[in-house]
């Protein structure tokens, strides 16, 4: 075997080694928005329809609640740390399950959807699910739309 050969064989087996170490790694010991843990649900958005539900959930519950379910490829690291740090990063911003009706800006979250930055570009790569053509958009900004409505005019409703 070449020194050549032999080199690429250590970088590889320190690579294979290095990556191995780190699924075992409690990396949130150092760094706490890296530990992704799902709370329980406080409370729930009593949507207008299936529909919305349904499009809310593929949309927005990754990120903004306690119902996260990574899929297999998310839970190997480097990126189960980093889908967490975003996971909590969301969580903190808007959270469905934690957070009651009033306590969230509907127009604020039709905006960021009319915008396209809801749900993130990067998400939409690794979720297709996620994506919606115009007007499956416009649906769903119109449910999130009635749901708050409904939800302003009812005062016995707590929206949670």
């Amino acid at each position: 075997m070449s020194r050549k050969e032999k080199v690429a064989w250590f970088i590889a087996g320190s690579g294979v080694l290095a990556f191995t170490v780190l699924q075992f790694l409690p990396v949130w010991w150092f760094e706490p928005s890296t530990d992704l843990i799902n709370p329980p649900v406080l409370t729930a958005i009593h949507w207008n329809s299936p529909q919305t539900a349904d499009m809310m959930e593929r949309a927005c519950y990754m990120c903004h609640s306690n119902e996260t379910r990574l899929p297999i490829y998310m839970q190997v690291a480097p990126l189960s740390w980093l889908a967490a740090q975003r996971v909590n990063a969301g969580r903190a911003h808007l959270n469905f399950s934690e957070q009651r009706a009033s306590q969230i800006a509907a127009e604020e979250l039709v905006e960021v959807i009319e915008a396209g930055t809801m749900p993130p570009p990067q998400y939409l790569l690794l979720h297709p699910e996620a994506r919606f053509s115009p007007n499956e958009k416009a649906q769903l900004i119109a449910g999130i739309r009635a749901t708050f409505a409904a939800l302003a005019r009812s005062p016995s409703s707590s929206g949670g």
